[in-house]
């Protein structure tokens, strides 16, 4: 028998379901519970469209096809249509978060009723069966089209019990919902040729996009959009204070640098002892200073507890002794009784992180004066082996004081930062309140404890355990402050050499920094080959055999990190493990760290310092090329033996007041010559054409590089405004920040400009 179905609905429906699969795949990304089974309403009713017009197609020509495969084809087309009404009503039930025992139950009631009728059904014919390819039809058949009535009836009750959560458009869609499939069915059921019931579905399913889906997809962006205003607006206050500590780290920075270069300059040229021991004091205290700054400044480090220990050997004598005389005026100006005992048995040198440990005493040292007014402050420094490990001391570190002490209920909150215990009592007493959690912080890092035992009005102990490593065990000896072998000798400074046999290359494209670093080794002998360019690095390393090769980050057109992939992947040249090294003003958190691991063999920071260069030449050079001098002339004598008027050819330097030429000159080993023709060079090397070419052009790439050279030779000219300027348009060339670009460009032009001329004029006037 030939039965004929009309699928034009069918195939409109299916058009209709891919459409709204592709609106809802594409634009609906926000997978909640509702916006899930949606989607899987849509996949479900698309299946059921497909079986639709397939069980039509096998039905009306069911001559051809056998009566068991056109019976399951039908049964999986029954099963399909169920699941259709169900998710449907799932849907609704999930958009507006109604679940009820009572609609439970429903649910299961239903699903078992039809499960049985369908099992009957595969023995029976109840429903519906195939016999001699003939499609029979029996009592039963209207049974889907009432389980469908049941579910759609069902989630009509959810949507009249809920009417006052919906707008009235909304109202109307849900009608729809329920009407239409209901009117659509009525008429497939005087006329069973034309196939409406899975038309109907897909218009369902536009109704509850609009009615429904498109509301709870709304207000899940709007939420979205809140969060991520939200997030923004904490980002830029991250921003913010990161740019804010970033600056005061500058300007806190710029001032001790110049301390520090002003009495490196008394360390050389005075031969006084009092003298020369009080710079000592000030040269430790300030590069302690320098480096507690570096890390309390640094916000990456603190906020994502990355500050890494740097391991390496010291004498446990130096830092108790720094530790002592940073603080020892402050316990003289209170008129504090001030002691330190150390175990002479204790190992003269072990292997840490030397600054931390220093760190450590320091702030324990700092607490005990800063809250004690009368009495005494007590450093008491021993230890014991290991006992898993006798190449290993666990340093204890005590520092007992007569102060205020501490509450028993606040022992529990000292170690939070920017905590401040007793504040009425304590409120004229300077601090942060940082000190305490930094030293819980560094004890953590080097798997130690801190213990801390007071009694309030009558002082704290505060105990500090922390493994070392033994490097040399021989006894430290009697500990004397006020004479201490190690420090009664110049500190370790680096020691004179010369390698009038090594042979170096320094790759950057700025032509400043390259004769900062010919200036710095020029008393070294060194073979110095300079480029200026990645390319001209890859030619070089063919033709020379270098000892080290040192390599800029930022180039044009090549990168430094680019030219060393190269370098590395090449084997036929003549460097293949000459050490690498990278230089680079991009001094962030974990940027060594990053470098090391791309491979590099060590990595310099921006602006390069002497003695950097010379430690680090000391490390790669071969042992047998660097010759250290025992004794070298004593330059201070030929300066004293000059006549007053040999300063008259520097009178020149009195007409740069706009630049920092004292620190810029101790930068340069207090070598004028040197800080003049960096000048020479600066002037030379004018970068105004292009950088307005490319600020012109919106070439961000090239204007971040040249802005990023102009800040390090600026800083180390001693204009600190101008490389300050150039850091913040670096920054955003990088970002893309066209309003910070757009907003500071011309102030750096004028700025740079003016800068330029100024040099030239005092230049000119020199003669």
């Amino acid at each position: 028998m030939d039965q004929t179905y009309m699928l034009a609905f069918d195939v409109a429906g299916l058009a209709l379901i891919v459409s709204l699969l592709i609106i809802h795949t594409s634009a609906y990304r926000i997978k909640s519970t509702s916006n899930l089974i949606y989607r899987l309403f849509l996949w479900i009713s698309f299946a059921h469209g497909v079986m639709d017009i397939v069980t039509a197609l096998t039905i009306r020509h069911s001559e051809n096809v056998n009566d068991n495969l056109n019976m399951l084809l039908n049964i999986a087309f029954q099963v399909l249509a169920f699941l259709t009404a169900y998710l449907g009503k799932a849907y609704i039930s999930s958009c507006i978060d109604w679940h009820t025992r009572v609609g439970d139950i429903i649910d299961i009631t239903i699903l078992l009723i039809y499960l049985v009728v369908l099992i009957i059904n595969s023995f029976t014919g109840i429903m519906f069966v195939f016999e001699d390819h003939e499609y029979i039809t029996g009592p039963l058949f209207l049974f889907p089209y009432f389980i469908t009535l049941l579910y759609l009836l069902h989630g009509g009750a959810i949507l009249f019990s809920q009417r006052r959560r919906f707008k009235f458009y909304q109202w109307i869609m849900n009608l729809a919902y329920v009407v239409v499939p209901i009117l659509f069915g009525i008429v497939q059921l005087f006329n069973r040729q034309i196939l409406l019931t899975f038309f109907s579905g897909t218009l369902s399913a536009l109704f509850m996009l609009f009615s429904l889906e498109t509301a709870d997809y709304r207000k899940y962006m709007d939420t979205i959009e809140q969060l991520e205003r939200a997030r923004d607006a904490e980002i830029s206050a991250n921003k913010a204070k990161s740019e804010f500590l970033a600056r005061m780290s500058h300007e806190i920075r710029t001032p001790i640098n110049g301390i520090l270069g002003m009495n490196s300059i008394i360390m050389k040229e005075s031969k006084d002892a009092s003298i020369l021991d009080y710079s000592e004091n000030i040269d430790s205290a300030g590069k302690s200073l320098l480096a507690l700054i570096n890390d309390i400044l640094d916000l990456s480090k603190i906020e994502s507890g990355k500050m890494e220990l740097v391991i390496a050997d010291y004498k446990l004598a130096t830092v108790v002794s720094d530790s002592y005389h940073m603080v020892a005026m402050r316990a003289n100006d209170k008129a504090l009784s001030f002691n330190v005992e150390v175990n002479p048995n204790l190992p003269s040198v072990l292997s840490g992180d030397e600054v931390r440990v220093r760190q450590i005493i320091s702030n324990l040292l700092n607490n005990a004066i800063k809250y004690t007014k009368e009495g005494s402050v007590r450093l008491s420094v021993d230890g014991e082996a290991a006992p898993a490990d006798e190449s290993t001391v666990n340093l204890k570190i005590a520092v007992e004081d007569s102060g205020v002490g501490i509450k028993a209920e606040d022992k529990e909150k000292i170690f939070e930062s920017f905590t401040r215990l007793d504040q009425v009592k304590n409120r004229y007493e300077e601090g942060s309140g940082l000190g305490l959690k930094i030293v819980s912080y560094f004890v953590n890092q080097m798997g130690g404890t801190i213990d801390v035992e007071s009694e309030y009005g009558e002082g704290s102990t505060f105990t500090v355990t922390i493994p070392q490593k033994i490097v040399d065990n021989t006894p430290i000896g009697e500990f004397r402050v006020s004479n201490v072998g190690e420090r009664a000798q110049k500190k370790d400074r680096t020691s004179p050499f010369t390698a009038p046999d090594a042979r170096i290359l320094v790759v950057d494209d700025i032509a400043l920094n390259l004769k900062v670093v010919c200036g710095y080794l020029k008393n070294t002998k060194i073979k110095i080959d300079t480029v200026n360019s990645g390319e001209m690095c890859l030619t070089r390393i063919y033709d020379n055999k270098y000892d080290v090769i040192y390599l800029d980050h930022m180039m044009p057109e090549m990168s430094g990190l680019e030219c060393f992939d190269r370098i590395k992947s090449a084997d036929d040249h003549l460097n293949v493990d000459t050490p690498i090294i990278i230089m680079t003003a991009n001094a962030i958190v974990g940027a060594r760290e990053q470098y090391l691991e791309l491979g590099f063999d060590d990595y310099l920071s921006k602006p390069l310092g002497a003695e950097d260069m010379y430690r680090s030449l000391i490390k790669f050079l071969p042992e047998e090329k660097v010759i250290f001098e025992e004794e070298k002339e004593d330059k201070s004598k030929e300066a004293d033996a000059m006549p007053a008027e040999g300063e008259a050819p520097y009178a020149w330097l009195e007409r740069l007041d706009f630049l920092d030429t004292a620190k810029a000159v101790s930068e340069c080993l207090d070598d004028k010559d040197m800080y003049l023709e960096i000048l020479k060079t600066y002037v030379q090397e004018n970068r105004m054409e292009d950088l307005q070419k490319n600020f012109g052009m919106e070439n961000w790439k090239d204007y971040a590089i040249i802005v990023h050279g102009l800040k390090s030779s600026s800083r180390t000219i001693g204009a600190t405004e101008l490389g300050e300027l150039a850091y913040t348009l670096e920054i955003a060339a990088k970002e893309e920040d066209l309003g910070t670009l757009r907003g500071n460009h011309g102030r750096l032009m004028m700025t740079y400009g003016k800068l330029m001329e100024r040099i030239a004029t005092a230049l000119r006037m020199r003669g």
